[in-house]
């Protein structure tokens, strides 16, 4: 009889020189395809292998041949490289592959399994690294990896701690439907191609930080748990975190930190459900930034987050980003944050003054409220503009009375005096140059020019008025209560 591998795994055994078998859980098995343990947890003697067993140190030599000598051809026809067969192959506890740092691996551990305490870190993987629906029992270290072109986790399960810490993908990462049960630590890692955590299932604690996507970052449909930590990222491109069909467990957000993250492509959170606090505070968001759908957390941050992008390559794109902030603007209201509330307002609001199809007059309007208040951000704003046109109107009234009555200035202080009068009077009796019994209406600059200083200080009565309503529904909103 042979390895039972064809029949449990659906390929035959590739070890074809091996002539003993382990007899375990009804099957005969080679060396390498012998399981640590039968589905019941009844285990087999590789699991109680130590390092001075015969049998361990057969296994490790073959392996490590294999790894140093491939000779397989890949399945992939643009991988030219030979490769390692390793597929289905059963690691004893604490195996080690610290001996190969010297080798460029390019193995298929598809299907393979992995005891107690598996050690990568620092290895160089080539162009072709497939741990296709590996099973990881407990510990494994990636740390300080390299990987080529091709690394392909889909469908992996970490049974403990994951550590991929300064792990290095020179190309595409892929780890859909990956499971991992226990710590998954991908900090300060580095992604150059584009990095796939689609329907990904994370455990506890979770961390990217620091972590470099150079290529598009997909984690749609991806499931975190309490603590996912994202703090000082930064997403070279698409940042794809949509809830991504029905399934509520994996539209939930438990606890999620994007804290000085960076987005330089668009970023997508549609559907997303945040049910404890998040933050997004000082993270900055060169693209758009898409939540639409989702659920907020009364303790979500966007405190001196920054949202660059206001204008599209044309109208659609515009006309989207004005909905995206239009959205969050919603959210914050519902969350009665008015601050933020105000910040996603002027958004929307210089979103839509771009558009191309908005009136002149509208977009001029718009414009000025933009420049004299932040779209009603600022408080302070609208008073400076308001005490700096005191000195421009007041500058206007002199050069009209020099330019018309030149003999006014004879009168000793008398000129100063009508200008500061006139200048005030405007601002706290609006229009009253027009009415007889007003005292700007009696100055002699005013008597000597009927028509031109009145509608001169009708545009500064004008001018004043809005700027003290643009300054009163900027303390309203400030300090909104309801």
């Amino acid at each position: 009889m042979g390895c039972a591998c064809e029949a449990v795994h659906g390929f035959p055994c590739q070890f074809l020189d091996e002539t003993e078998f382990h007899a375990f859980d009804g099957r005969e098995w080679c060396l390498f395809h012998l399981p640590l343990e039968d589905a019941e947890g009844n285990k087999s003697p590789k699991d109680s292998w130590e390092r001075s067993v015969p049998d361990w140190q057969r296994f490790r030599n073959v392996v490590f041949d294999s790894l140093r000598h491939p000779q397989d051809k890949s399945p992939n026809r643009w991988i030219e490289h030979r490769i390692s067969d390793l597929r289905a192959v059963v690691f004893p506890h604490r195996f080690g592959f610290g001996l190969l740092h010297d080798t460029i691996l390019y193995p298929d551990f598809s299907y393979a399994t992995f005891g107690v305490s598996t050690i990568f870190s620092t290895l160089k993987f080539g162009d072709w690294a497939m741990f296709l629906e590996a099973k990881f029992a407990e510990e494994a270290r990636f740390s300080g990896t390299s990987f080529g072109n091709w690394a392909w986790f889909a469908g992996a399960r970490f049974g403990e701690d994951a550590w991929f810490r300064n792990a290095h993908f020179n190309d595409s990462a892929q780890f859909e439907s990956v499971f991992f049960e226990g710590l998954a630590s991908f900090s300060e890692a580095i992604f150059d191609g584009n990095a796939s955590f689609g329907k990904a299932t994370f455990g506890s604690v979770t961390s990217f930080e620091k972590a470099t996507f150079g290529g598009n970052a997909t984690f749609t449909g991806a499931a975190f748990g309490d603590k996912a930590s994202f703090m000082n990222a930064n997403f070279g491109r698409l940042a794809a975190f949509e809830a991504g069909g029905a399934d509520e467990r994996r539209g939930l957000f438990r606890g999620i930190d994007f804290q000085q993250a960076e987005f330089h492509g668009p970023v997508n959170f549609e559907n997303r459900r945040f049910t404890s606090a998040t933050s997004f505070e000082q993270a900055v968001f060169h693209d758009i930034a898409q939540f639409h759908g989702c659920t907020f957390h009364q303790d979500m941050s966007f405190h001196q987050t920054d949202f660059l992008k206001k204008k599209g390559k044309n109208d659609g794109e515009t006309a989207k980003l004005e909905r995206a902030y239009r959205t969050l603007k919603l959210a914050m209201e519902n969350l009665r944050a008015r601050n933020e509330e105000a910040r996603f307002f002027a958004l929307e609001m210089e979103c839509h003054r771009q558009l191309g199809d908005v009136p002149r007059l509208e977009r001029a309007f718009a414009s000025l409220y933009k420049q004299v208040s932040e779209y009603g951000q600022s408080i302070s704003r609208p008073l400076v503009y308001l005490f700096v046109s005191l000195g421009a109107f007041a500058l206007l009234y002199w050069i009209t009375g020099m330019l018309t009555n030149p003999w006014l200035l004879l009168v000793q202080g008398q000129f100063l005096y009508d200008l500061a009068i006139l200048t005030l009077e405007q601002l706290v009796k609006p229009f009253s140059v027009w009415t007889r019994s007003s005292s700007s209406a009696q100055l002699s600059l005013v008597k000597s020019n009927p028509l031109l200083v009145p509608i001169f200080a009708s545009f500064q009565s004008a001018f004043n008025l809005s700027l003290i309503a643009v300054f009163l529904l900027a303390l309203r909103r400030r300090f909104k209560m309801d």
